[in-house]
């Protein structure tokens, strides 16, 4: 296998795999660096923790605790005696970057034919080679040609240019007054902005006001992007429970986070932390002698929060 540079990475599928955001920081770490190993190692990696920490420059330890979570997306490669293992996804991006470097298509089935896609990636690739081809041959037969008739040109366009310029200036109406008149520039034109959306605008009215609350057109493409549309309840009962949690309403609102991060990290999926319990009470006695038993705690689960918004759009 020819020795891979480069290979196609994508971005959405890495940041939206919930078992990747779920590991420690090391291990995600480790797992990354060996996707990287495997690119540039024959698509396979070492089946031994030893082994990698060696070619990783990891420390030993910090490699056999994540091992368990790294063979749960690694499988071990046939006809190796389970000496190598492989990760099946980063092994079909590796086959795929190396069928556009070579400008072949490789098939996971003997006799399968590519996708679409990857058809009309190397068709463009082959007929831009053959446009440059026939480019250059034109060029040098050119060159003699264009060099004899740059001089003739050179006095046509010269004489063109005046000729235009005389009929424009017969063209534009002069005023009674003597004086020339002045063109009016045209005005530019304002880029457009990606249509709105109802159930957006809905959310956006929601969040509370905070400094962080900016970046109104990013998050719009961001709501799309993800189709958040069509989790639109699930999305404000979210929502709702982040905005009366602990962390979002002490110290006045200074931990609220951006709109953009809220939708980017899925943070609607994801109840609120508990909030931490009352020390005013010890053993059912207050500080001032009260036996008054603590406040029951409110319920911020997503299904609390749907039954409450029922509730008062009924009333």
């Amino acid at each position: 296998m020819p020795t891979l540079t480069w290979y196609k990475w994508y971005v959405e599928k890495w940041n939206s795999d919930t078992s990747v955001r779920e590991m420690t920081p090391i291990t995600r770490s480790i797992y990354r660096d060996l996707l990287d190993y495997q690119a540039i190692n024959d698509n396979r990696v070492p089946n031994d923790p030893q082994r990698i920490a060696n070619a990783t420059k990891w420390p030993i330890e910090d490699v056999k605790i994540a091992w368990p979570e790294i063979l749960k997306h690694f499988k071990e490669i046939e006809g190796t005696n389970g000496e190598f293992i492989a990760h099946p996804v980063q092994s079909e991006n590796i086959e795929n970057s190396l069928a556009i470097i070579g400008g072949l298509i490789k098939s996971g089935r003997k006799g399968g034919k590519a996708s679409g896609r990857k058809r009309r990636e190397i068709s463009d690739m082959r007929l831009k080679e053959k446009n440059e081809a026939n480019a250059s041959a034109n060029a040098s037969a050119n060159a003699s040609a264009n060099a004899e008739a740059s001089s003739s040109h050179l006095i046509l366009s010269v004489s063109s240019l005046k000729a235009v310029h005389e009929k424009e200036e017969e063209s534009v109406p002069k005023p009674e007054n003597g004086k020339e008149s002045v063109r009016e520039k045209p005005k530019p034109q304002k880029q457009k902005s990606p249509e709105s959306d109802p159930l957006f605008d809905k959310f956006w009215d929601a969040w509370p006001k905070h400094e962080r609350k900016v970046d109104k057109k990013k998050c719009l493409t961001a709501w799309k992007a993800n189709d958040l549309s069509e989790h639109f309840d699930e999305v404000m009962a979210g929502l709702a429970a982040w905005k009366l949690s602990d962390k979002w309403t002490k110290d006045g609102g200074q931990f609220i986070e951006g709109p953009l991060v809220f939708i980017h990290n899925e943070r609607w999926s994801t109840p609120p932390p508990p909030a931490k319990p009352s020390t005013g009470v010890v053993n059912g006695v207050g500080a001032l002698g009260s036996t008054r038993p603590p406040a029951k705690r409110e319920d911020f689960s997503p299904e609390a929060i749907q039954a409450y918004l029922k509730r008062r759009d009924a009333q």
